[in-house]
């Protein structure tokens, strides 16, 4: 069972949640594809209401997005955040190398300081996943052309389809937080 922040709102609804405003928001897609940036604490607010609910009719429920939300693990301990999983994976992954986070532009400030404790050295190149394939390839290159030795793709919303592409455009050890995430959800259900 799937339950978005947004389910239920209609477009005038959202458009007040949104921000333009890359260091207060996250970016999330609607149902027709678009994507958007609303604000952090709205979106809290309503994934506290949403993880309430599926608690209710799971035995396991787990956020899909790879970002840190101490207040949802505070009123939701069970809730499984990626974040505590892929963390621990990537930091052994890139231990002593240089790591390149690819993700939204709206992430890539929190992301220095998210994975600085996880490499030796970390540099961003912004991407999203619902962006055109050119932007995702020209983030890959420019990974390569840092000098990365490792890239994690942080965002739930990358595919595996992205993951190869990154790999072959970057010859780089990619990791991708949605694929490494299913997997260990695999294990543990």
């Amino acid at each position: 069972v799937q339950a978005g922040s947004l389910d239920g709102l209609s477009l005038a609804q959202i458009e007040e949640l949104k921000t333009s405003n890359i260091n207060e928001g996250i970016e999330t897609r609607l149902l027709g594809g678009d994507s958007v940036l609303i604000r952090k604490q709205q979106l809290i607010d309503r994934l506290k209401f949403k993880a309430t609910q599926l608690a209710t009719n799971s035995d396991i429920s787990f956020l899909l997005c790879s970002g840190r939300f101490p207040e949802l693990k505070q009123s939701h301990p069970l809730l499984l955040q990626p974040i505590d999983y892929l963390k621990s994976i990537v930091k052994s992954a890139a231990n002593g190398r240089y790591l390149c986070i690819i993700g939204p532009e709206s992430d890539m400030e929190m992301a220095l300081v998210q994975w600085r404790e996880c490499a030796d050295k970390v540099v961003t190149a912004a991407a999203s996943p619902y962006d055109d394939s050119a932007l995702l390839v020209g983030a890959a290159q420019k990974a390569k052309h840092m000098g990365a030795d490792i890239i994690f793709m942080d965002d739930m919303g990358f595919t595996e389809n992205q993951r190869q592409l990154v790999r072959t455009e970057s010859g780089l050890s990619t990791i991708n937080a949605t694929s490494l995430f299913a997997r260990i959800i695999e294990e543990i259900r």
